[in-house]
């Protein structure tokens, strides 16, 4: 009968591979039985024989494997072995060569590990020695992180950008790390740690000369996660132009005033009048108050002007008969500052040739000669005075008359023959032929 975890050495010069043979002796040291086998096989006639023998403990040994349950790899480059034989001691061996996984970011698998299976050996080998695996995983820690978001609105394309101003939103969060690769295995939330919270709207300032695509800039507020730059652009464009073209040809051109209240925008411009003109404004709208505002900010617009229509009648007026000689009237048509002087000579009245005169009480001299020939902004009518002509001339008669009488001397008949010349004024009205008769007179 033997014993866990050693071998049995014979004594008395026994032969162990030899013996067929076992007999129960006893260890006179121990009190242990064992079975020995003499040198020799007693035969049945001889006597009991006591045996005495030695116990030598087996060589003994097992295994301590890590395990990464992490990752569910074995951790080679840490497992050892222990080796001794039965009932001694592997303590030293053991605080010596064991791991101190705990320093490397290692923690007991609890899920495997109630408790490190190394701290629950006796620290002797036994009979039998089962080999140990510590289940691992990964150790975590905690880590502050912070972030910052910033909103940022960039100008440019004027001469002259504004500069900019970034917003920011400063951020906090505890993340849990794993200690052994450094990668953060969860993420806490975010909280806010300054004191603004969101992102406010940004007006586009005015630049002079020129407008923006855009009155304000806005973003949503955004986290570290959801990026941590925001930013938009702003893009300023010059002014349009409007150019006025007076009449004549005198042109001036100036650039659109910006709306200081909307800086994608310019205020209307006012369009000079011109007595005689209408403006034709093109890319600009009328307003309600009599202003132009550019179709677009950054289009040139145009003011030119059209002669406006004239007119004007030249009425004759009979003084004589106090009548207006509608028959002779005309109307001259053309427009501001167009040449009349064709029209009027082709249909200007001949009065004179009708017998008329100019009445000068009314006009010293003819009002038609004095027109200038072209259309005004105004043009008034011209009424031209007449009276008729006269032609006077003188008639002449001879009145004769014979007196037969008797001479009281020489009683003979005598005949006295005396002669009148008489005269008198024909006044002869040239429009109507009338002709007026003074009396008849004689120079004596």
């Amino acid at each position: 009968m033997g014993v866990d975890g050693y071998s049995i050495g014979a004594m008395n010069g026994a032969t162990l591979s030899t013996q067929i043979t076992f007999v129960i002796g006893e260890d006179g040291t121990t009190g242990k039985v064992v079975e020995i086998v003499p040198a020799q096989t007693p035969t049945a006639n001889e006597k009991d024989y006591t045996w005495g023998y030695v116990y030598s403990p087996k060589a003994q040994s097992f295994t301590v494997t890590y395990v990464d349950d992490t990752t569910g790899e074995e951790l080679t480059d840490h497992d050892f072995t222990l080796s001794g034989v039965t009932d001694r001691s592997y303590a030293k061996t053991l605080a010596s060569d064991k791991w101190d996984y705990a320093a490397a970011g290692y923690v007991l698998d609890t899920d495997q590990n109630a408790t490190d299976p190394l701290d629950s050996l006796s620290g002797t080998f036994g009979a039998t020695n089962v080999n140990v695996v510590v289940c691992l995983k990964h150790g975590t820690t905690t880590q502050e992180e912070t972030g910052t978001s910033t909103y940022t609105v960039n100008c440019t394309g004027a001469a002259n950008n504004p500069t900019s101003q970034p917003q920011t939103i400063d951020y906090t969060r505890t993340n849990t790390v794993d200690t052994m690769t450094g990668l953060v295995t969860a993420y806490g939330d975010w909280s806010v740690t300054g004191d603004r919270t969101s992102f406010t709207s940004i007006m586009t300032p005015v630049v002079t000369g020129y407008v923006a695509d855009k009155a304000s800039s806005t973003v949503d507020n955004a986290t570290p996660s959801e990026g941590t730059a925001e930013s938009d652009t702003v893009t300023y464009s010059p002014v349009g132009t409007v150019t006025i073209t007076k009449p004549g040809g005198t042109a001036t051109t100036a650039a659109y005033t910006n709306d200081q209240s909307d800086t994608t925008k310019v205020t209307s411009f006012s369009v000079p009048a011109v007595a005689g003109y209408s403006a034709q404004v093109t890319g600009a709208t009328l307003q309600s108050d009599g202003t132009y505002l550019p179709d677009s900010p950054t289009q040139a617009s145009t003011v030119t002007y059209t002669a406006d229509p004239q007119s004007f009648t030249v009425t004759y007026v009979d003084e004589t008969t106090n009548t207006t000689l509608t028959d002779h009237g005309l109307t001259l048509t053309g427009v501001t500052a167009g040449s009349y002087a064709d029209q009027l000579a082709s249909d200007k009245w001949d009065y004179a040739a009708a017998g008329y005169k100019l009445d000068t009480a009314k006009n010293a001299t003819d009002p038609l000669s004095e027109l200038s020939g072209t259309f005004g902004a105004q043009n008034a009518g011209v009424t031209v005075y007449l009276t008729h002509q006269t032609s006077t001339t003188t008639q002449t008669q001879t009145i004769t008359r014979t007196i037969n009488y008797l001479d009281p001397t020489t009683k003979e008949l005598t005949s006295l023959t005396q002669t009148a010349e008489l005269t008198r004024t024909v006044e002869e009205d040239l429009v109507t032929g009338a002709k007026t008769y003074s009396q008849w007179t004689t120079d004596t």
